[in-house]
């Protein structure tokens, strides 16, 4: 009986500390799920023109959140730009430090190689590397709308109007890997 007795106490010890673990796992994720509302909420408040504004990144440091967000504009168009905003909660609140342009340059990939990180970027070379040039008078010339997909280290821009598509296919290194006309 005296086994049974410990052995009962245990078990309800280990379900006590379970349910206090998972609650406060619960209220984390609570936390964060409010916080990230509330930083979307005041990016698109602060940049009412953006076509695009989402959290890319998020890490808890201490007692802070770090909270990345991006901040897009003219995403359907051959220039899109980023932005990027951090926000340091709660030492700044939901106050971002300075922004930072991430993509900002029209000419990227046209008179050197590049980096590809951002789908921003992929769309702006998909028209400006060497050998897009039917792409870009297509793009220039029709209401064609850029739709991007990153696998592994390769960028595929799809730009479509509503009779034709071209597929433009990148390397990260911003080389030109294909071109598909649908």
């Amino acid at each position: 009986m005296f086994v049974f007795t410990i052995a009962l106490i245990f078990i309800i010890f280990l379900l006590v500390l379970y349910l206090n673990l998972t609650s406060v796992k619960s209220y984390e994720n609570i936390k964060t799920e409010m916080i990230k509302t509330a930083i979307i909420k005041d990016a698109a408040n602060r940049y009412k023109d953006a076509d695009i504004i989402n959290i890319y990144e998020i890490s808890k440091q201490q007692d802070k959140y770090l909270v990345k967000v991006r901040v897009t504009f003219n995403y359907s168009s051959p220039c899109p730009k980023r932005l990027e905003l951090i926000y340091d909660y709660p030492s700044q609140h939901f106050t971002p430090k300075k922004p930072t342009w991430i993509v900002n340059d029209c000419n990227l990939c046209k008179f050197k190689s590049c980096k590809i990180i951002f789908e921003e970027e992929a769309i702006i070379a998909s028209l400006n590397v060497n050998g897009t040039e039917d792409v870009r008078d297509f793009v220039l010339k029709t209401n064609a709308i850029p739709s991007v997909k990153h696998l592994n280290d390769i960028w595929i821009v799809k730009w479509s109007d509503t009779n034709q598509t071209y597929v433009v296919t990148l390397n990260q290194d911003g080389l030109l890997k294909g071109i598909k006309k649908i």
